[in-house]
C-alpha cells in the first residue's frame, strides 16, 4: 500500500508540474501574442509588400523576379483598420476598381491585429528612396 501511495504522489506531483509549466507557457504566449508586424511576415505579405519604416524587407525572390513591391510604411495615412480588414477579405474595391489579389485566410483576431498595425503606419517613404533600398537589397543578395 505504501508503494502505491508513493507512486501516486510522484504521479500527482508530475501532473501538477506539467500543468503549471503548460499554463505558464500559454500565459506568456497570450501576453506577448503576435503583433501586426509578425503576422504580416508570417502570412507572407512580404511576397508583394514591404514596410521600410519598420525594417520589413520584401522577399528576395520577389525582387529577383522583378515583381512590383508596394511599400506600406504610410498606408495608415490613407486607410483605417476597418477598410484594411474589408480589403484583405476582398469585400471592397480600391479606387481603381480592384480587389486585393489574395483573400485573407487567417483568423479574425489576427486580421484585426494586422489591420490595426497597418492603419497606424504613417511614414510616407519617397519612391526614389524605396527604389534605392530595393536595389541595395538585390545587390546584397547576389
Amino acid at each position: 500500500m505504501a508503494f502505491i501511495l508513493k507512486r501516486n504522489k510522484k504521479s500527482y506531483s508530475l501532473t501538477i508540474f506539467i500543468f503549471c509549466v503548460s499554463f505558464f507557457l500559454l500565459l506568456i504566449k497570450n501576453l506577448m501574442g503576435d503583433d501586426g508586424k509578425n503576422i504580416f511576415m508570417r502570412e507572407n505579405c512580404t511576397k508583394c509588400h514591404s514596410i521600410k519604416a519598420e525594417g520589413v524587407e520584401p522577399q528576395k525572390e520577389s525582387l529577383l523576379k522583378g515583381k512590383k513591391i508596394i511599400d506600406h510604411s504610410g498606408v495608415g495615412i490613407r486607410r483605417d483598420s476597418e477598410w484594411i480588414q474589408k480589403w484583405l477579405k476582398k469585400e471592397i474595391e480600391n479606387e481603381k476598381g480592384r480587389k486585393h489579389k489574395v483573400k485573407w485566410k487567417g483568423n479574425n483576431e489576427d486580421l484585426k491585429i494586422l489591420a490595426e498595425f497597418l492603419s497606424n503606419l504613417r511614414r510616407e517613404i519617397p519612391e526614389d528612396e524605396l527604389k534605392k533600398w530595393y536595389q541595395d537589397l538585390l545587390n546584397s543578395s547576389r
